[in-house]
């Protein structure tokens, strides 16, 4: 979250004024030795005005922030499959995000790959980018649809029971 907040830095001068950073979730309890007080380090960063904290979503509600989004925004390293980016490109979104983990093989090329998490200033840009460059969000929009139909409950379920039945057959024979 850090890493975004500093990427806004480098945006929304730009565009914060139209499109404000929206950070969805909720985020950890103040009294947490742990807690890191994002709204007070926008604060600092001095982009308090153009971001938006709105807590916790309900999952009924996801699809509808998702597709009012002018892009998503995820600055992982740390992923097991990388689900919110998928959800996002099947409501029509244009994704940024990072390089790392499993992220690029869930969103393939049609997501806009930030190569170093770190780089503050490299994500500020590509948010940038597609907010303002029409042809670069539509084609993130287009390749976002097609790659979110390779996946599926059901494909899950029949790739797993595959596996299993594999599994299961060569211990018989």
């Amino acid at each position: 979250m850090r890493q975004l907040l500093s990427a806004w830095t480098w945006a929304s001068n730009s565009i914060g004024e139209h499109y404000p950073l929206v950070i969805a979730g909720a985020l950890p309890k103040k009294n947490d030795r742990f807690y890191d007080d994002f709204e007070r380090y926008a604060e600092e960063l001095e982009i308090k005005d153009s971001v938006r904290f709105i807590g916790a979503v309900d999952e009924d509600d996801k699809a509808a922030i998702y597709r009012g989004a002018a892009c998503f925004v995820f600055p992982s390293r740390y992923e097991g499959f990388g689900l919110p980016p998928l959800e996002a490109m099947a409501c029509g979104t244009p994704v940024v995000t990072t390089a790392f983990s499993s992220i690029p093989e869930v969103v393939g090329e049609a997501a806009y790959l930030i190569q170093n998490p770190d780089d503050a200033r490299a994500l500020g840009a590509a948010i940038l980018s597609v907010v303002v460059n029409d042809d670069l969000s539509q084609r993130l929009i287009n390749d976002g649809l097609f790659q979110a139909k390779k996946f599926s409950w059901q494909k899950t379920v029949d790739e797993t029971v595959a596996v299993y039945k594999k599994v299961i057959g060569e211990r018989i024979a």
